[in-house]
Parts: structure tokens; C-alpha cells; sequence
């Protein structure tokens, strides 16, 4: 097996021994990357600071973040209504903080869905459904997340900007228009795309491309009944959702010391979302996200220490989350055991 036919083994197939090679690099990256990080930041400062937290603004965050756990719920579960499935907030709710905890233990943004559909499609059997209603989340996710990101990055540095309610209204409306028009128009594209590039995405190079393509506008299709007022109540959620995250981040600062403005602090959020579903990330970004924030933020007058000691509070912040998500789990799984199995009852 030559160089180039083992690197495409390594990233693309799906058999056992794979996918234990790319568990075993992605944890020795890890492990070499917080070596490096440690040889340069002396590990007993970022302890130091840590250690010298507020703890009142640390749990202020931490209640900060469990309405945002709950707004990312509401979003998923209008598109899991529009999709004709019939689990309540609560449950979504509940399923969103157990996949918090599997994430620990799994790479990538693909287990997480896959664990997420399963549980979805349980109540009413329809894993279709099911599906389609990941997939558009996890693209409108994905999308609000970058929109937030580059609409605070883009905000003039050198003028403090009021965050109003104009400008959320503003953003808001761009996102719901240009959704309809992604939904309604995403067939005729798709349709025109096999047309007038047929002989292309046959090509070995370009056949997975179109097939990702292919993948998201079939996605994006599922939701072309959709009308602007659930669209918007769609995206509202999840700017809302990512927003209020962004507001606990800003009390981690603070507690540590790190006094950004709030504009700043919302799309080194939204960087630090996105940089953790790359990947190489393992345990919900642990890694990348104190190796970003370690590279970005003494440019904005924070040491090295307090970039490394914040990275590590939010860690621990997901990690609460992701073991009361396991806590759930394992009491509705307790549960549910009895339920399973009538005739031990009956004994």
C-alpha cells in the first residue's frame, strides 16, 4: 500500500482497525499538544489562576448556561414537530444533555448525530423523519454559528457597539429570507447541478463533493413547507441559544479576570464552536480550543496564563453539563429496565 492509497484508508474508511488508528493519532496529537502548550505556559500560573477565580461569577455562569441547553432544545424540537415526531421539550431536552455526555467519550460531530437520530426516532418510529430533522439542525446550527461569529467580528474594534434589538432584528430577518429561500430553491438547484455538471461528479475527485452537496440540499429540501413565522422562531432559538452560551463565556472571563467586552467575547464563542468540531478534536474540543484561545487572545491584551486557565474553566463548564447529562441517562435508564421486562413484575 503506497503513501497516498494509506492517508485515504486513514480518513475514510470505516472498518475497526481505522477507526482505532484515528482514535490512537487523535489522542497522541492531544497529548502532545497540551506537552507543548505546558513547556511554554508554566503550568503553575494557569493553576494559580484558576485556583484565584471568582467563584460567584464561575456559578453564575454555569446558571447562565442551562437555559441555553434548553433554547437549543426548543430549536431542535420545532424541526422535530414540523417533521411530524412527537417527543416533548422535556425529552429533547434530556436527549440533547445525554449526547453532552457521550460526546466525552466519542470523535467528531458524526457520533453525536448518529446517537441523536437514534434516540429521536425511537418514540414514533420514524427514523426518516428523524433524520431529516438532525441534518437541517445540524446545518442551521453550523450556519447561525458562523453568521453570529463574522456579524460581532466584522463590528467596528475601535467603537464600543450597543447590542440592540435593531441589529438582533436585523439579523435575524437576513437569516429567515435567505432560509426560504435555500428550502424552496434547494431542488431545482440540486436538479440543475446533475444537469449541467453530469460527466464532472462522475470523476473520482469530484464524486464525494457532489455527494456532500447532494447530502445538504436533500437536507435543506425536507424543510421547504416551512413558512417564514417557523423559520424565524427556527433561527430566533438558535441565535438565542448561542447568545445567551456567549453570556456565560463573558462570566468565565470576568471571573478569571479577562475583561473583554461582551461583542468580542461572542465570536471567540462562536470560533471556539466551530474549531471544536473539527476533526481532530476529542471530548467536545479539548485541545484545539485551549490551543486557539492560547493563539488568539493575547492579541487582545490577555497573557497566555489567563487564555490557557479560562480555556480549561470552560472545559470543566461542559463538562457539569455533559455528567448531569449522564445522570439523566442513567436514571432513565433505570427506568425504563422494569418497563422492559413486565413478567419479572409479574414474578
Amino acid at each position: 500500500m503506497n503513501l497516498s492509497k494509506k492517508i485515504c484508508w486513514f480518513i475514510t474508511d470505516k472498518s475497526k482497525p481505522a477507526r482505532i488508528a484515528r482514535q490512537r493519532v487523535k489522542l497522541l496529537f492531544l497529548i502532545a499538544l497540551f506537552i507543548a502548550l505546558f513547556w511554554v505556559i508554566p503550568i503553575n500560573r494557569v493553576i494559580s489562576a484558576i485556583f484565584s477565580a471568582s467563584l460567584s461569577l464561575l456559578l453564575l455562569g454555569l446558571i447562565i448556561q442551562v437555559p441555553s441547553t434548553f433554547l437549543n432544545a426548543l430549536q431542535l424540537k420545532l424541526l422535530t414537530q414540523k417533521q411530524g415526531l412527537t417527543l416533548g421539550i422535556f425529552q429533547v431536552w434530556m436527549i440533547n444533555l445525554a449526547i453532552k455526555f457521550y460526546t466525552l467519550f466519542m470523535q467528531g460531530t458524526l457520533a453525536a448525530s448518529g446517537i441523536r437520530w437514534y434516540k429521536l426516532s425511537q418514540k414514533d418510529n420514524k427514523p426518516a423523519e428523524a433524520l431529516a430533522s438532525v441534518a437541517f439542525y445540524r446545518l442551521i446550527e453550523t450556519f447561525i454559528t458562523i453568521i453570529l461569529g463574522l456579524s460581532f467580528y466584522l463590528l467596528n474594534p475601535s467603537k464600543p457597539v450597543e447590542v440592540n434589538a435593531s441589529l438582533l432584528i436585523a439579523v435575524l430577518a437576513a437569516m429567515t429570507i435567505f432560509w426560504i429561500g435555500i428550502t424552496r430553491l434547494s431542488l431545482p438547484l440540486l436538479s440543475r447541478i446533475k444537469y449541467n455538471f453530469a460527466s464532472l461528479i462522475e470523476k473520482p475527485g469530484w464524486k464525494p463533493i457532489f455527494k456532500i452537496i447532494e447530502k445538504i440540499l436533500l437536507a435543506v429540501a425536507a424543510f421547504s413547507g416551512f413558512s417564514a413565522w417557523e423559520l424565524f422562531q427556527v433561527i430566533a432559538a438558535g441565535i438565542s441559544q448561542q447568545l445567551v452560551s456567549a453570556i456565560s463565556n463573558y462570566f468565565f472571563a470576568l471571573a478569571i479576570g479577562i475583561a473583554l467586552p461582551l461583542k468580542d467575547i461572542i465570536w471567540i464563542s462562536s470560533l471556539i464552536v466551530l474549531a471544536s468540531q473539527i476533526p481532530i478534536a476529542v471530548a467536545g474540543g479539548l485541545g484545539v480550543r485551549e490551543a486557539s484561545l492560547v493563539v488568539l487572545m493575547p492579541a487582545f491584551g490577555v497573557s497566555k496564563e489567563l487564555a490557557l486557565a479560562y480555556s480549561l474553566l470552560l472545559f470543566i463548564k461542559s463538562l457539569l453539563i455533559s455528567l448531569a447529562g449522564g445522570l439523566i441517562e442513567l436514571i432513565q435508564t433505570l427506568q425504563d429496565k422494569p418497563a422492559a421486562h413486565p413478567e419479572i413484575n409479574k414474578g
